[in-house]
């Protein structure tokens, strides 16, 4: 019998292995059956990476010990082997496990992997700041005048002062120090899932202070 599927048995027959074409042996054959049974292989996971917020790349593994079957003069692809790669739920910063699909050879090979890998990293995300104040004679910016935004809309309210080099009106111009805010997640927005706010990745504002001035009534003989 043909065929190539594994975990099926197949019968060996006696082929031209018999008395016409043996004529000086009196030959008993006994039939028996003949079993394909999986190909042995390790696959290893790639390592693979993104930034909070972002869409999950491609996964892929790699072939690490054993080598892939051919059939007919055509070897079988790693992707009829592994199917499509998956990964552990999750959207927070830290490490998840990359995990095996299904593919149409999947079934023709005992495969060895890792799935406790911890393949997959979600990395920091960078926060920016922008915010106005009017003129004060000061160089501290109240962090309820910052605006803190992170990904996909997230938002942070930040307590505490930040510092400009300069208490005069400007434009646009990094702090000189930022580090005396504190932060807070709105609607579920962690901090965890971002690296601290940067002066370099903040953006203030100095407007001039308004005020009204009346000239005084001056009499004279």
């Amino acid at each position: 019998a043909t065929g190539e599927t594994v975990s099926s048995t197949y019968a060996i027959g006696q082929g031209t292995v018999n008395n016409s074409n043996n004529p000086n042996y009196n030959i008993i054959f006994v039939a028996d059956n003949f079993a394909i049974t999986k190909r042995a292989i390790t696959l290893s996971a790639n390592s693979a990476t993104k930034v909070y917020g972002q869409s999950d790349p491609s996964f892929g593994a790699t072939l690490s010990s054993g080598t892939l079957a051919t059939i007919n003069g055509t070897q079988d692809s790693l992707t009829s082997v592994t199917g499509t790669l998956s990964r552990t739920s999750g959207e927070n910063v830290g490490n998840y496990n990359l995990l095996l699909g299904s593919g149409v050879n999947t079934n023709n090979y005992n495969i060895t992997f890792n799935e406790a890998n911890q393949a997959f990293v979600i990395t920091k995300a960078t926060l920016t700041a922008t915010g106005t104040k009017s003129y004060d004679g000061s160089t501290a910016v109240s962090g309820s005048d910052l605006l803190i935004s992170g990904v996909n809309g997230q938002t942070f309210t930040a307590s505490g002062n930040a510092l400009m080099a300069s208490k005069n009106v400007q434009s646009s111009q990094h702090p000189s120090d930022v580090s005396l805010l504190s932060l807070v997640g709105n609607s579920g927005a962690l901090t965890t899932n971002y690296f601290p706010l940067n002066a370099a990745d903040t953006s203030i504002s100095i407007t001039p202070r308004s005020v009204s001035l009346m000239a005084p009534i001056i009499n004279k003989v």
